[in-house]
């Protein structure tokens, strides 16, 4: 009997000394949750690793009666998305795609140049072999050195507190804004400069196969002309690698915990390269231009919602009026519409995902939204100008490229005819544009490779 009063008068205690610990001065019981400061709303009933994953910037806190006293607990320090940056996974996605499709119309171009003849099976095997060795390493090595700038930034994103936390992270979203503008309307005007693009592309690479032969004739020893395809593939690999780092740093204000790189840079990896195969075993004329219009589309999307998000950090700061507390704010600051019922941008995965990707926003203000038009304008001005003087200059370009084609051509047959007047070659011919198939004399003579 004594045992069980002992037991039933301990539990009492205990019970007890609990309510009292987790009750403030009005004798509210409470408990844990996330209390978001900003938004000054409480979810309660949450623990530790539930506000880590649902929220990105609010706190674990104990919480009495939703809101009437909040006490500080542990901070949070994780991401929206502790597994998996989709972010991360659209910026790798994208650049290693682009690397696949030009790995391909290297490959085959190569393949060409042997069907023509130009080159044998062995240095075909060779060189191909060297293009993909060659662009995976000139990738993987600016993934490495963009994975050690995330730590560094992640670290230096840790170094600030309050203000100067906000101040930092409106800085990396407008430059990043800058960056991804910049990329997207150079990728769109690829679409109306191909044909120069594609010039020059096709003189890299047939001044890198003649480079390997006349390496591979004489014997050369240097590295660079013995493995010039190698060196070409690895320094588009770099550049394309580069584009990445840029992107990946750019999210980094999103990304404060590393573990969710692993997934989306194996994915993208992997799901590029089936892309790309699939795309370039379906037919080896397709266009790349819905891809690259798509892609121009994306960033220009991404970067006008860190451009709006940019402003939200300048909002906190006071710089458009008083933010907090929120029946203080001006009419600028105060939210237009509340979708956080059905498009919460912190619980609901979708609107988690287009926060990350779009800017997308529950609570929008109109110094955000004004922000987000504002952009959409200057980058369309500015894209439109940009394309139509770039086709002006290619269209100049074209026709003195048109030019030095038919004098170089012209200057062949002068000294194919200083050689033997009576041969004219059909390559000479197909220069000149003066025959084709069904007119071809009886003094051509197709030329020996």
């Amino acid at each position: 009997m004594g045992f069980r009063v002992a037991v039933v008068a301990s539990f009492l205690v205990f019970t007890a000394a609990a309510a009292v610990e987790a009750s403030n001065s009005t004798g509210v019981t409470c408990e844990w949750g996330c209390y978001d400061g900003e938004d000054e709303v409480c979810h309660h009933g949450l623990n530790q690793n539930q506000c880590a994953e649902i929220y990105g910037h609010v706190n674990w806190a104990q919480i009495c009666n939703c809101g009437v006293g909040v006490y500080a607990g542990d901070p949070k320090g994780e991401s929206a998305n502790i597994y998996f940056s989709v972010p991360a996974f659209i910026v790798l996605f994208r650049e290693s795609l682009e690397v696949v499709i030009v790995l391909a119309i290297i490959v085959q171009f190569l393949g060409k140049s042997r069907d023509d003849g130009l080159i044998d099976e062995e240095q075909f095997v060779k060189w191909r072999r060297e293009v993909y060795v060659g662009a995976c390493l000139g990738f993987l090595v600016c993934l490495c050195v963009g994975i050690g700038f995330l730590v560094l930034a992640s670290m230096a994103f840790d170094l600030f507190e309050g203000d100067s936390e906000k101040i930092f992270q409106f800085v990396m979203m407008v430059l990043t804004c800058a960056v991804l503008s910049f990329l997207a309307i150079n990728f769109y005007k690829m679409i109306h400069t191909k044909q120069g693009h594609e010039r020059k592309f096709r003189k890299r690479v047939q001044e890198t196969i003649d480079a390997g032969k006349e390496a591979l004739m004489n014997g050369e020893s240097s590295l660079g002309r013995k493995h010039a395809f190698f060196f070409f593939a690895f320094s588009t690999g770099l550049r394309e690698g580069m584009e990445s780092i840029v992107f990946l740093v750019g999210v980094v204000s999103d990304l404060k915990d590393l573990s969710s790189l692993p997934l989306p840079i194996i994915s993208a990896l992997v799901l590029s390269r089936l892309v790309g195969c699939c795309f370039f075993q379906g037919t080896k004329k397709m266009r790349v231009d819905w891809f690259m219009r798509g892609s121009s589309l994306l960033l220009l999307f991404v970067a006008a919602g860190f451009f709006s998000s940019s402003m939200h950090q300048l909002q906190e700061l006071d710089v458009f009026g008083a933010w907090s507390p929120r029946r203080s704010r001006s009419w600028q600051n105060q939210q237009i519409w509340d979708a956080t019922q059905c498009c919460n941008d912190k619980t609901n995965r979708f609107f988690v995902l287009m926060r990350a990707l779009f800017g997308w926003q529950d609570q929008v203000t109109p110094v955000e939204v004004f922000a987000y038009m504002a952009y959409w304008v200057i980058a369309l001005t500015s894209g439109f100008f940009l394309v139509r003087k770039a086709k002006k200059e290619l269209a100049g370009k074209l026709e003195e490229w048109r030019r030095q084609d038919e004098l170089e051509a012209q200057e062949k047959v002068e000294r194919k005819d200083a050689e033997d007047p009576n041969l004219v070659t059909v390559k000479d011919a197909e220069d000149l544009d003066v025959v084709n198939d069904a007119e071809v004399p009886s003094n051509y003579r197709r030329p020996e490779h």
